[in-house]
Parts: C-alpha cells; sequence; structure tokens
C-alpha cells in the first residue's frame, strides 16, 4: 500500500480507483483520502465575512477576504461586469520554472470576487448561496425564506441555528432534519412535527424527549401520554436543556443505525440521500458512482474527491464545481474539458486560469487556438511530471496530478473549512509554511449580548427577536460561530471505523467512534428492533 506523503499513513488504492485514473489520465494520488479532502477544504472560506472597500468602484462591501488581503477584491456587480477583461492579465509559461510557482503568481494578480450570493434578496450577509431571501448569516445554502445562522439549508423557511436541514419550517438548534415544522433542538428527524430535544424521529407529532420513533404521536421520554398530558408539559417547560440529560439516558438505550441514509444502497459513509454506488463519501444527495468526497447533491455521478459540488460528471478532486470533466478546479461553474481552474464560469477547454469566463483554449489566461492549446497543454503537463513540490507540500516528485499546494490558499488555514474538520494548532500550521489568521483584540461593548464562550460581543437582529417570541424561547447566550460549532459537534465525525453490530456480531463500518456510548446495529437488526 502506498505512503501518505503528508501524513505518513498508508492507505488503499483500489481497482476501482485505478480504473478511474486511468480513464481520466491522471497518475495514483500521493495524499490519502482524509488529506486530499484536507487540502481542498483548505481552499474554502464559508463563514468568516469582512468589511472593505471594493478595489474597482469604492464602495463599502461585504467580503470573504479581509482588508490585508494582498490582491485585488471586487464587488460582485463590478466582477461579473465588463469594465475588466481577464484576459488582460494572460500570460506565457516559463519552462525554467514550476508550475504551482507560476500559478501562485498568477492567483495574486487575477481580482476575486467579494463573495459567493447568487440571486440574494436582502441577503447581503450570506457566502456561497443562491436564491435566499431575508436570510441573515447562511452559508451554503439555497433557496431559503427568513432563515438566520445556518448551514446547508435547502429550501427552508423561518429557520434559525440549524445545520443540514432540508425543506423545513419553524426550526431552532435543529441538525439533520427533513421535512419538518415547529422542532427545537431535533436531530436525524423525518417528516415531523412539534418534536422537542428529539432524535432519530420519522412521522411523529407532538414528542418531547423522544428517540428512535416511527409514526407515533403525544410522547414523553419514549412514553405515550394524552394530548392534554403533552401540552400541559410542554407549557410548564422554563427551559428545555434541562432536560437533556434524561433525554441523553434515553438516547443511550435506544440503537442507532450504522449509517444515516435514505433510499440508498451500495454505500460506505454517511448521510446519503437518494444515491447508489457510493464509498467512503458524507452527504452526499442524488448522487451515482461517487467516492471519497462530502456534501456532494443533484445529480452528480463517476467523480472522485469532489466537494460542494452538484451537476457534475466525470471530475477529480476539486470543489464547488458544476460541470463535466473537470480536475484539480474550485469555484468553477458550468464548465467542461478543463484543468487547474480558478473561479472560472463557462469555460471549455481550459488549463491553469484564473476568474475567466464564456472562455476557450485559454492557457494563464491567455488565448491560443485549438491546435495551439492542445500541444501547449501537454508540453506543460510533460514539464510537471518532472518537476518537484517543495518539501512542505509532501515532497514528492511530480507536480502533474495534485491538487494545488495548500499555502496557495488565499486564505488563513484557521478562516477555512479545514480547520473545521482537520484543526491545527496555530505552531502546526505555521511548521507548514502554511498562513494563520490572528484575530483582533476587540473591546467588549457594555449593553451587548456577550458569548458565554469566547467571550465576545454578539448581536441581536430583529427578526430574531419575533422568532423567539413566537416560539416562546429565550434569547441566546453563545455567540452564532459557538453555536455553529456547537451543534457540529453534535454529529458524527466524517471518519469511519471497522466495528460490530452490538445486536448479532456482524461487521460494519460506521462513522460511530468504537468508544461511542451509543448501542450501534446494523441495518437489519436496526430495522427488527425499530419498527
Amino acid at each position: 500500500m502506498p505512503i501518505c506523503k503528508n501524513c505518513q499513513k498508508e492507505f488503499t488504492i483500489y481497482p476501482e480507483d485505478q480504473e478511474f485514473y486511468q480513464k481520466i489520465e491522471v497518475p495514483e494520488p500521493t495524499w490519502c483520502p482524509e488529506c486530499r479532502s484536507q487540502r481542498r477544504l483548505a481552499f474554502r472560506n464559508e463563514r468568516n465575512l469582512y468589511k472593505r472597500k471594493c478595489d474597482l468602484c469604492g464602495q463599502e462591501i461585504i467580503s470573504i477576504y479581509s482588508e490585508e488581503k494582498p490582491f485585488q477584491v471586487y464587488c460582485q456587480k463590478c466582477w461579473w461586469s465588463d469594465q475588466w477583461d481577464p484576459l488582460e492579465y494572460g500570460r506565457e509559461f516559463d519552462f525554467s520554472r514550476p508550475f504551482f510557482e507560476q500559478l501562485k503568481e498568477l492567483l495574486k494578480v487575477v481580482p476575486k470576487v467579494s463573495l459567493y450570493n447568487i440571486k440574494a434578496e436582502n441577503a447581503e450577509y450570506c457566502n456561497f448561496c443562491m436564491g435566499n431571501r431575508n436570510c441573515y448569516l447562511v452559508f451554503g445554502s439555497d433557496k431559503n425564506r427568513s432563515c438566520h445562522y445556518s448551514l446547508w439549508i435547502y429550501e427552508c423557511r423561518d429557520v434559525i441555528d440549524c445545520s443540514y436541514c432540508y425543506n423545513s419550517e419553524l426550526l431552532y438548534q435543529c441538525i439533520d432534519c427533513m421535512k419538518c415544522y415547529h422542532c427545537q433542538y431535533c436531530q436525524d428527524c423525518e417528516s415531523s412535527s412539534h418534536c422537542f430535544l428529539s432524535s432519530d424521529l420519522k412521522s411523529c407529532k407532538n414528542c418531547f424527549g423522544c428517540t428512535g420513533l416511527r409514526h407515533k404521536e403525544n410522547y414523553i421520554f419514549n412514553q405515550k401520554v394524552s394530548l392534554e398530558e403533552f401540552n400541559n408539559f410542554v407549557d410548564q417547560i422554563q427551559d428545555i436543556l434541562s432536560y437533556q440529560k434524561k433525554m441523553e439516558k434515553i438516547r443511550k438505550e435506544i440503537p442507532r443505525k450504522s449509517s444515516h441514509f435514505v433510499n440508498s444502497r451500495n454505500f460506505i459513509g454517511d448521510f446519503i440521500i437518494n444515491s447508489q454506488n457510493i464509498f467512503y463519501s458524507f452527504d452526499v444527495r442524488n448522487g451515482q458512482n461517487i467516492r471519497y468526497s462530502n456534501d456532494i447533491f443533484d445529480q452528480a455521478r463517476d467523480c472522485w474527491d469532489c466537494s460542494f459540488s452538484g451537476e457534475i460528471e466525470l471530475c477529480y478532486d476539486s470543489y464547488e464545481i458544476h460541470g463535466y470533466d473537470l480536475k484539480f478546479c474550485d469555484r468553477t461553474w458550468p464548465s467542461t474539458s478543463s484543468t487547474y481552474l480558478d473561479n472560472c464560469d463557462n469555460c471549455s477547454d481550459c488549463f491553469a486560469c484564473v476568474g475567466l469566463r464564456y472562455s476557450k483554449n485559454c492557457i494563464f489566461n491567455k488565448q491560443y487556438k485549438e491546435s495551439e492549446y492542445l500541444e501547449l497543454k501537454e508540453k506543460i503537463i510533460n514539464h510537471m511530471k518532472k518537476t518537484r513540490l517543495r518539501q512542505g507540500s509532501g515532497g514528492q516528485a511530480g507536480e502533474w496530478g495534485e491538487y494545488p499546494p495548500i499555502e496557495l490558499s488565499p486564505f488563513a488555514y484557521n478562516e477555512t473549512v479545514a480547520n473545521e474538520y482537520f484543526p491545527l494548532s496555530k505552531e502546526e500550521v505555521l511548521a507548514k509554511s502554511w498562513q494563520w489568521q490572528e484575530e483582533k483584540d476587540k473591546p467588549v461593548i457594555p449593553g451587548l449580548p456577550q458569548c458565554g464562550i469566547c467571550g465576545k460581543n454578539f448581536k441581536i437582529i430583529p427578526q430574531e427577536e419575533k422568532f423567539y417570541s413566537r416560539m416562546n424561547l429565550p434569547l441566546p447566550d453563545k455567540c452564532p460561530n459557538c453555536r455553529h460549532l456547537a451543534r457540529l459537534k453534535l454529529r458524527n465525525p466524517r471518519q469511519l471505523w471497522d466495528q460490530k453490530c452490538d445486536k448479532c456480531g456482524k461487521e460494519i463500518k460506521t462513522s460511530y467512534a468504537p468508544d461511542c456510548p451509543e448501542k450501534v446495529y446494523c441495518e437489519e437488526c436496526y430495522q427488527k428492533e425499530i419498527y
């Protein structure tokens, strides 16, 4: 088995992987799947927003790039306008120098778009979003209305502090809920309403502190009660979380399914919905033949090592993409047959370009005839096979077939999603020659709410107060970021362990760690127990 050039651990390259790499004409990876994921995520600043000025029009804007960044940032209107031309930054490739060294230079000079927030209406403080209305601090989410402080929600309305929720309304502090209504502090629930502090419910109504119920109504701590008893109990609650220990005790007694999935087959991973032939992947929706990927949605197929992407086919080691035959790309939308693109739109047959739109046969932002493009691309690939990445990037011979090194990321490591799933200390980051962002000290302002964890001030917007009053909830005592991190810890890690079913002893692969307190069952035993 090969040894990962980054973490020095052995990993497996399966025959299916080898067949795919041969099909798309790339060498086998030298980093293990986890390190490859970390490398991609280190290019994604999802939730850190800053105020700065647009370097073209001078307007005050909200951006994922702080004003200290050493490159130009344009507001969305200016970036998509015809006031500038990405081809003006075109340059010849220098065969006397490494490829990534030259790509880094291009990445620094081409202007960057401030946010990725499309078709927003009164939703300026959102990122990696499309079609949101009246939303605030919502990230990686589409088609929502009046939602705030949430991540990866889709077609939701009046939702606050939720993660990975779909087609739901009036939710608070919920995680992985689908088609739910008027629920608080729920996790892994589907088609349920008026449920509180509960998990793993399906088609339930009026449940409090319950786990593992199906088609039930009026239950408190998994015990049947009358509607009147339920309503009286809920009306008298002062603090829902004061019942958390009792709920956790019940949860430990109810078995958990080895993986979370809906209408899926032939998969190894977690949170797989309407998908098939999925291997070592997480949060995949409507996918087929997907391996080593995360946060995949909407008709994705035959892709390896992709993140935050949808409507993709035959793509490899890329993030936030949409298209066909894309390799080592990031933030690239409807594009085809291209490699090493950054922040490009509607391109085809392009190689190592930044910020291009509606372009074809370009290399390093310079236009070529088709025959010239094909010849030069082949020469550059052959050059990359001979050049060497520096030691901190893995030290392997050959740049070809590798995602750009983390030191090319425009963000500090602790600004990115990588730090959430692969946390490192400042010393560890700097030892790898990656960037680290120091937080500015801000004085505590009397009269504003102060987070009970990090001590920072935060504000409560009027829409929140209205929501809390409607749902009979107290004002939060933690800032939005600490609330987000707390929800993230409640989800299983994106890691799989070989275990045995706690019922029948069958070998299973699960995201529940070996030392977890829950009983974990295989699919067959779980179905018999719960249904």
